[in-house]
């Protein structure tokens, strides 16, 4: 695998993260407590991706 692909691999698997995510949201989100977990998810998978992002700038 070239050093292109592992970027677009590390640059997608948050997208693909979030695409699960709001797709568990529609089923869970009569639950107070659900939201509380959507919204800590959604926070790290958001930073995973800032940081994926910086890295495949910097290098």
């Amino acid at each position: 695998m070239s050093r292109q692909q592992q970027h677009l691999l590390l640059l997608s698997m948050p997208v693909l993260g979030h695409t699960l995510l709001t797709q568990s949201v529609t089923i869970y989100q009569s639950t107070p407590t659900a939201k509380y977990y959507i919204h800590s998810i959604s926070s790290v998978i958001y930073i995973t991706l800032f940081v994926s992002l910086s890295i495949y700038i910097h290098t």
